[in-house]
């Protein structure tokens, strides 16, 4: 679980966070928060993780206090001193969730060039969906249809999008 800043050169920049999380067996979730706070990563980590399963974080202090619920254990990459900087520690690391992060600002340098921060819940959920729906071992044919399945029902106008009323979360169709 891992959390990343975009970067916006807007003047009122208003800081929002992409938080995510990934599964070791691929499945991705992602979503902008305010705050980077205990309260609010770990509310999302408790609605979305089972009890008794084993996170592995970064050292940033929004996952102290994990320990009761889950097995948690951190990998220290903010340490000042090099030599005392960890990026695995036996099965704990975060590199599923920074390859997704790194997914993302691939996408943000090649294809979208710039992020609006009122619309950064649907570049993150995009890059979700790549990352869950693309895998090659599904057939273009059965991503189509996934794709189509999560877009029934919905409708997306310029004035909803311009007035902040579409607010969407990722969840992968079933």
């Amino acid at each position: 679980m891992y959390g990343r800043q975009p970067k916006c050169r807007s003047p009122n920049n208003r800081k929002r966070w992409s938080f995510g999380m990934r599964d070791r067996g691929g499945q991705v979730v992602t979503q902008v928060v305010n705050s980077t706070d205990a309260p609010t990563l770990q509310g999302i980590i408790k609605k979305s993780v089972v009890p008794g399963s084993a996170i592995a974080t970064d050292d940033h202090g929004g996952y102290t206090g994990l320990n009761g619920v889950f097995i948690h254990k951190t990998v220290c990459h903010s340490a000042k001193n090099k030599s005392t900087k960890k990026w695995v520690d036996g099965w704990a690391h975060t590199n599923g969730i920074e390859s997704v992060w790194s997914v993302f600002k691939r996408s943000l340098m090649g294809v979208w060039h710039a992020v609006s921060t009122d619309h950064l819940q649907l570049y993150v959920n995009e890059c979700a969906f790549r990352l869950n729906e693309g895998n090659c071992k599904y057939d273009t044919v059965d991503r189509m249809k996934s794709l189509t399945q999560s877009m029934h029902g919905k409708r997306l106008t310029y004035k909803m999008l311009t007035r902040n009323k579409y607010r969407p979360t990722y969840s992968p169709a079933p």
